[in-house]
């Protein structure tokens, strides 16, 4: 069962390297592609667990602010600024 508690409380560490190997294998594929395939997979995971795509999009945010990012996720951040235009 999914716990909303753990996800207010993730680990950015983590939630870091798990944005990381998604974006490194979106590399290969046209910016257009990248969009709609997160999307996609982002719209099918909030259905299956059951979360609101906006309250996982607003959490992410929310917790981004308050503990600040993770070295991982500004990694990721720069990753997809540079490499992926």
């Amino acid at each position: 069962m999914f716990d909303r508690d753990r996800m207010n409380n993730a680990d950015f560490k983590l939630v870091g390297q798990g944005a990381m190997a998604v974006v490194s294998r979106l590399q290969d594929f046209d910016p257009e592609v990248r969009v709609l395939a997160l999307a996609a997979v982002f719209a099918q995971v909030c259905k299956l667990y059951r979360v609101q795509p906006m309250d996982a999009m607003d959490t992410a945010g929310r917790v981004a602010e308050r503990r600040g990012q993770s070295a991982e996720l500004r990694a990721m951040n720069m990753y997809v600024e540079k490499e992926m235009q």
